[in-house]
């Protein structure tokens, strides 16, 4: 069983899931391409031969008999006020003049960069403030 269109034959056959012979499984001993189509159809034929699974109904019982038991956590609740929002931003606002800073040591002894770094400052203090009463309302 050597050739090309034997090898082709042998492999078509090994993928239809045929026995094969003994001849036929020397020449699959011998070939490497054919071992890997025998190796390739004997690991499709192991997947699809998997074992069928049956959960018997109590097992979810079982599973939560099994737990220990817990108490109801209770949430603990959280209070936003608007001083947490200034908090916020009083914290924003230093990370900002830091990073401004470091980024250009002159901006903030301009009067641009005192303007620029005020406006967002005003910025990030009004939102912070705007979600902290908007938590407020909400909780």
């Amino acid at each position: 069983m050597s050739g090309e269109m034997n090898c082709d034959v042998l492999r078509s056959a090994m993928r239809k899931r045929r026995t094969l012979t003994a001849e036929e499984q020397v020449h699959v001993d011998g070939c490497e391409s054919c071992t890997e189509a025998w190796l390739d159809a004997a690991v499709v034929s192991a997947l699809d031969a998997k074992p069928e699974v049956r959960v018997p109904e109590s097992f979810a019982a079982k599973v939560m008999a099994g737990l220990p038991e817990q108490g109801v956590a209770r949430r603990r609740e959280r209070r936003y006020t608007a001083s947490w929002g200034l908090v916020t931003a009083a914290v924003l606002i230093a990370v900002g003049l830091v990073a401004a800073a470091v980024v250009d040591p002159g901006l903030l002894s301009t009067r641009m960069g005192l303007i620029f770094e005020g406006l967002v400052a005003g910025e990030i203090a009004g939102i912070a403030l705007w979600l902290a009463l908007a938590r407020q309302r909400i909780g």
